[in-house]
């Protein structure tokens, strides 16, 4: 209007404000008001970036570079170090490595170094971790010999500056090709030395061969090896090294993979360095004696660690055909580089388990520092919604910019017809539009538009300087094309029209019930599932293809429902004048003429309702207010986290069970472990922390299982992650089997010493004799099955190796009646027995029910491994109720028997614990791992006397049953495919539950929860306070958002409150 006359349409009747924005914002692009239309789109640009901003932040996994302090023992040498105890166990753990295809933890083929692990817990991005420690490294310096010689008993070799010569007393070489493995002193010009310096290994592969003499005389090897007296030993061909051993302490990275280890990096400029007290030649004969043969222990159970070399180095050789499989080839040994390579491979090898056993503090001494890299859930910029907004945020500044700038003022008159002083003012500055208008407020919007839609309107005064009466001029064109009359009102209606708000009728009403009830109702009842299923739903790996999902959705509904309640609080302060009208304020210089309701910003708003009591605008304010809140507490709403996603009634099938029949007892002369392809496996697990191998457990050998289905475990674990440390589980009772000691305490009658004579051993020396009443087993057996123990008068005379202290010893097991006898006790120095304790035992092997849990897809023993603090749960738990017996094997059934000094030393030898002597006096390898080994018992104290008799057969039968594990497991003829079992001795198997722990779920916040359900309910609230307190009917008969309309029904109140007031 300033510009000139203006239609109606674009003018008096002209309303920006009562229709949705989005519905209005082509109007002003038609009518070219941009001012407009950049001020609608902006607001819808800010409604939008509120709502796509929940979306900017997003929880996703980001690897991080991590370090931890790994508590770890240092090399050092024990202050009880003898090279020449160092026992067998290094060549059973390389042994074990045959099966296992590991090696123990702290070292690799070539190195030893001290071992680190992970912290407890840690979600790895990558399943290698590495850590700088010291690394143990050996070698072997060898120069191939000028002139080999074997023959009669005697060897010769030699370097320049070294002449080795030995004899084969004792250790005679036999018929056949091997490799001869020997310590000797360089003789310089024919001259021994002692010095540690001239020290030498002799590494001989040969072809020993017996060669007759036909002259009568005698000839012999010392008569070795049945060569005769007419005969003796030649070796041809033969081939020597003469070998120093060398061995270093450097600074290198270590990089594992799980218990594999994938690399180790030593620089070239480390600095080498030695364990203080060991010399270069104390290491090479603790790698000597550790070759020592099983049978190291002599009458009285002494570890003597003598070598036994009748058959050549037998270990050395296995060991070499083990490190060096294309060497097989026996002849390939004559060549000096090929026995130089497989010696010192074999030597490396060997020397690396030495030094883990041996040369390594007892405890952890000090910490390393483990890099590794772990993933962890982040909050993340999102790129693309970062971009957007950006965008926006950029035009919304060129939009501010054109507004302000390029935009020209126009000539606005100054009164302000958002105010009822503004549209008096404009009233008495327009009497002929006034007269026109007077009797059309009690009619509708359109009656009035009908009036003056023809008409054209322009405001008085000059274009930029409007007079002081401004006013708005109107012109009605030619009299016959206008229905303008400038002669009095209409006539009066009957009845009035009262217009009344969406937001307000019955409709709009029951939606400011229904909205944040429905809301509130849902976020509640989603809050109830996340609790109780561990999240609402399940989500895929990659969350960030459906994060919008929980953002962007929640938010524009909520928003939705704010708009509606924004036009409720529109409704309230554009009718607020005309309700104070109808309340009698009628005083222009009141705040009911002067106040621009619909112009206050929120805060504005709800400080005048405070401050007047208006309720009705107090409470629609503040819905308005806490619009922004919403936003904040949604994007808090929803978030991914880690959930076990629980599959039940999966099928499982048995794959491999044991063989039900009896096995007959081996041959006492057969070779120990014959029948047993890894008979030292207990062994590593009571004193090399080895792992219990697939489908054992502890006291248990698991029956071999898997899922029916490929296609539903693929299915089940499809969204599983690479978090190497949680895999996947399945639950299931397996059947297994476990042996059975079944012992008895046995009183005795007397006890006492007895000397022991033989021409077969020297010198003399004393046993313990216990004699006992056992009529049930004198009665079935002769003395020559009781050897050597005797039977009279069902009187056992039972004899014992002891030294004064706490003994403990199995005899053999007495085959026709599955029994063996066992001694454990305290001797004093004279023989006299304190707190002994006698046990008969008869084994055999029960079937039990176990509720196994697997990880998958490897089915090992899930990781039972718990945080400081918690309780520990073995993922095998026997079910006690469902034991049934299987069948009478047992150790003696399952080993070789041979040995005098302890029948268990088949499986389980005596070992020399370098630091940590054993706390009994004399025992077979049996009982010296009962109280040293793996779940050791701490105090042999507590095991003696009848009073404790219980707790030494439960502790007995504990590792009986892992000793019988292992050797079910592996020994030949047990074990076997369920093709073969019978279907009768199948047992059955139950369905199963995986257990994902690696699912993502979406989880609800309890805080945002909260917030949402104390601001929906304070809606509700405003809602019932509103509605009580504002009635809007009878308050207007048109929407008053046109300056027509606020004209039409301020002059109605006028005609009809009287005069106003000056």
């Amino acid at each position: 209007m300033s510009l000139g006359f203006t239609s109606a349409e674009q003018s008096v009747l002209l309303d920006y404000l009562s229709p949705l924005k989005v519905r209005v914002l082509p109007k002003p692009l038609r009518s070219r008001h941009y001012g407009v239309a950049l001020a609608i789109a902006g607001s819808l640009l800010t409604k939008f970036l509120i709502a796509i901003s929940t979306g900017l932040f997003v929880s996703q996994d980001e690897v991080f570079l991590r370090h931890s302090l790994s508590p770890t023992k240092a090399f050092s040498l024990p202050d009880d170090f003898n090279s020449s105890m160092v026992d067998i166990r290094p060549q059973i753990n390389l042994n074990g490595f045959n099966g296992t295809r590991e090696y123990p933890v702290g070292s690799t083929e070539q190195y030893a170094f001290q071992p680190f692990h992970l912290p407890y817990n840690v979600s790895l991005a990558r399943p290698d971790y590495s850590a700088t420690v010291d690394i143990f490294t050996s070698d072997l310096d060898c120069q191939t010999s000028n002139q080999s010689y074997f023959k009669s008993g005697y060897g010769e070799a030699s370097v320049p500056g070294c002449e080795i010569s030995w004899s084969s007393e004792g250790q005679q070489v036999m018929n056949g090709q091997h490799i001869l493995m020997q310590n000797g002193t360089c003789a310089v010009r024919g001259v021994e030395s002692a010095s540690e310096d001239l020290q030498r290994f002799v590494i001989c592969a040969m072809d020993a061969k017996m060669q007759e003499y036909n002259d009568g005389m005698p000839h012999g090897d010392f008569g070795s090896a049945g060569a005769g007296l007419m005969a003796t030993i030649l070796a041809d061909p033969i081939t020597c090294l003469i070998c120093s051993p060398t061995y270093s302490i450097k600074v290198g990275k270590v990089t594992m993979m799980d218990r594999a280890i994938p690399g180790i990096s030593i620089p070239t400029s480390a600095t080498t360095r030695q364990i203080p007290g060991l010399t270069t030649w104390q290491m090479g004969m603790s790698f000597f004696h550790s070759l020592g043969v099983i049978d190291t222990r002599n009458y009285l159970g002494e570890t003597v660690g003598d070598q036994e070399l009748v058959w050549g180095n037998d270990v050395f050789e296995s060991l070499r055909l083990d490190t060096n499989p294309a060497a097989r080839d026996f002849m390939t040994l004559y060549d000096a580089a090929t026995l130089f390579a497989a010696s010192r491979k074999t030597f490396q090898r060997l020397s690396a388990q030495v030094a883990l056993l041996n040369l390594m503090s007892s405890t952890n001494t000090t910490n390393v520092r483990v890099d590794y890299q772990t993933s962890e859930p982040r909050f993340c910029v999102a790129s693309a919604i970062f971009y957007i907004m950006e965008l926006f945020l950029c035009v919304l500044a060129l939009f501010s910019l054109l507004i302000a700038v390029f935009l020209r003022k126009h000539g606005y008159g100054p009164n302000n017809p958002s105010t009822l002083q503004g549209v008096s003012a404009t009233i008495d500055a327009s009497p002929r539009l006034a007269s026109i208008l007077h009797g059309i407020g009690h009619s509708s919007l359109k009656d009035l538009s009908t009036r003056i839609v023809r008409a054209k309107f322009r405001l008085t005064g000059t274009r930029g300087r409007v007079k002081e009466t401004n006013g708005i001029e109107m012109y009605s064109g030619h009299a016959s094309q206008t229905p303008l009359s400038n002669h009095g009102p209409p006539a009066t209606r009957v009845e009035s029209i009262s217009w009344i708000p969406f937001v307000m009728k019955p409709l709009g009403c029951v939606l400011l019930f229904l909205l944040p009830a429905a809301l509130l109702t849902t976020i509640v009842a989603l809050l109830a599932r996340s609790d109780k299923f561990q999240g609402i739903t399940d989500l895929p790996s990659d969350t960030t293809r459906v994060h919008y999902g929980w953002t962007l959705l929640p938010v524009s509904i909520f928003l939705g429902m704010l708009a509606f309640y924004g036009t409720l609080d529109t409704a309230i302060r554009t009718l607020q004048p005309f309700h104070n009208l109808r309340q009698g304020q009628t005083n222009q210089d009141s705040h009911t003429y002067t106040k621009d309701f619909g112009g206050m910003i929120p805060i504005q708003a709800f400080v005048y309702a405070l401050q007047h009591g208006n309720l009705a605008m107090l409470a629609a304010t503040l819905t308005t207010l806490c619009a922004p809140i919403f936003p904040i507490a949604i994007n808090g709403l929803f978030s991914p986290g880690t959930a076990t996603n629980d599959y039940h009634g999966v099928n499982t099938k048995l794959t491999g069970w044991f063989n039900i029949t009896d096995q007959p007892l081996p041959s006492l002369s057969g070779w120990p472990g014959l029948n047993n392809s890894d008979s030292f496996m207990a062994t590593r697990i009571m004193y090399s922390n080895a792992s219990y191998p697939q489908w054992t457990h502890s006291e248990l050998a698991l029956a071999e299982i898997d899922l029916v289905n490929d296609v539903e475990r693929d299915a089940i674990l499809h969204n599983s992650t690479t978090v190497l440390s949680h895999p996947p589980s399945i639950t299931v009772e397996v059947p297994a089997l476990r042996a059975t000691m079944n012992c008895t305490s046995r009183p005795y009658n007397t006890a006492r010493q007895k000397p022991y004579r033989s021409l077969m051993v020297a010198p003399d020396f004393t046993l313990l004799e216990v004699n006992l009443t056992l009529p049930d087993i004198c009665n079935q057996l002769s003395d020559r099955d009781l050897s050597p123990f005797t039977c009279s008068n069902d009187m056992m005379s039972t004899q014992w190796m002891y030294k004064p202290g706490i003994i403990g010893y199995w005899a053999r097991s007495w085959a026709q009646l599955r029994t063996t006898m066992g001694i454990f006790g305290d001797i004093d120095a004279k023989g006299n027995p304190n707190n002994l304790t006698m046990l008969t035992c008869m084994p055999y092997v029960e079937t039990v029910q176990v509720k196994a849990r697997f990880d998958l897809p490897s089915f090992e023993p899930a990781d039972s491994r718990v945080a400081e603090g918690e309780s520990d749960t073995s993922p095998i738990e026997v079910i006690e109720s469902t034991r049934e017996f299987f069948n009478h094997d047992s150790f003696w059934t399952l080993f070789g028997d041979r040995k005098i000094g302890g029948t268990f030393d088949e499986a389980l030898p005596s070992v020399n614990l370098t630091g940590h002597p054993s706390p009994l006096a004399s025992s077979d390898g049996f009982f010296q791992a009962l109280f040293q080994g793996r779940d050791a018992v701490t105090n042999p104290q507590s095991l003696l006397g009848s009073a404790n008799s219980d707790k030494l057969i439960g502790a007995v039968e504990h590792l009986y049953r892992v000793i019988m594990a292992q050797g079910l497991h592996t020994a030949q003829g047990r074990r076997m495919p369920v093709s073969s079992v019978s279907d009768s001795s199948q047992p059955s198997l139950g369905l199963g539950t995986i257990s994902n722990p690696n699912g993502k779920r979406l989880y609800q916040s309890h805080i945002a929860t909260y917030i949402l359900v104390s601001l929906l309910a304070m809606m509700l609230v405003c809602t019932v306070v509103v509605l009580m307190t504002f009635r809007p009917k009878g308050l207007v008969s048109m929407e008053p958002t046109s300056i027509a309309a606020r004209m039409s029904l301020l002059i109605e109140h006028h005609a009809t409150a009287g005069p106003r007031r000056p």
